[in-house]
């Protein structure tokens, strides 16, 4: 008897196990098989294999003929015409760079073949572009060059100065006229050094009444010219320990009119 309810009970305990086994089973399989679908939905869209050896030329024509290609044509276009805006980029940056020198050293135009910075024809091919870009990377590194070497001329002149390579400028009381307002300025009083260059933020002379002020750029220029915002207004007379001027100018902007009067004394 005990033999016979032992017997039975292994046997429950057996198929009980492989119940157990079975569930497991099959939700390992489901698991595989979600996971499995899952990969296959984020595979990428194969372009189709054809088996050259074994299909027709139709048929794989036909199928060459259903896979996307790329608009060669708009693919070039978009090329030329980044070409042509980094080009005409770089020009512009450069023309404004050698008119900002001009003001300052001498022999400008000499010193750089201004030709390439023309305006970009619409019969410019990318190969002529390429070359442009070429071309005015190389003006680049001149124009770079000729900056350097200017400063270290005025570095120069303010540690061992020859006659007229300091003087000293005072701007006296300006009166700037716009479309909408009217108002004098305060004086200016400062050392430049032949050369240099600098642009000075001139207030109201009402300070606490008005919230105006005009920038002023003034430069004294290697051949010995007193250049108030691009415009020259006098000589450096090297004869002549001092001297005034008066001048009526543009503003930076071109917005407003600037008149006054400026000395220099020769130090």
């Amino acid at each position: 008897m005990i033999r016979l309810r032992l017997g039975i009970a292994i046997l429950t305990l057996f198929i009980s196990a492989c119940s157990t086994q079975t569930v497991n089973k099959e939700s390992t399989g489901e698991g595989v098989q979600e996971k499995t679908e899952v990969i296959q939905d984020t595979q990428p869209t194969k372009v189709p294999v054809i088996d050259t050896k074994t299909t027709d030329l139709q048929t794989i024509q036909n199928t060459v003929q259903k896979i996307p290609s790329p608009n060669l044509d708009e693919v070039n276009n978009n090329r030329l015409q980044l070409l042509k805006d980094i080009r005409n980029d770089l020009a512009s940056r450069l023309s404004q760079e050698i008119h900002y020198l001009k003001y300052r050293m001498k022999a400008t135009n000499e010193a750089f073949d201004t030709r390439i910075l023309s305006q970009l024809t619409d019969s410019m091919d990318e190969v002529k572009i390429k070359a442009d870009i070429e071309a005015l990377h190389d003006l680049k590194a001149q124009i770079k060059q000729e900056m350097t070497q200017l400063e270290q001329r005025i570095h120069q002149r303010k540690t061992s100065p020859e006659k007229a390579d300091l003087i000293q400028i005072y701007l006296s009381e300006s009166t700037v006229t716009d479309k909408n307002k009217t108002y004098k300025t305060l004086p200016l009083v400062g050392e430049w050094t032949r050369g240099e260059s600098r642009t000075i933020h001139v207030k109201d002379r009402q300070l606490f009444n008005s919230q105006f002020s005009e920038d002023i750029m003034i430069s004294f220029s290697e051949e010995y010219a007193l250049i108030i915002n691009e415009q020259k207004v006098m000589q450096v007379d090297l004869h002549s320990t001092k001297k005034s001027a008066p001048f009526n100018i543009k503003s930076l902007n071109k917005e407003a009119d600037i008149s006054g009067k400026i000395d220099y004394k020769i130090k």
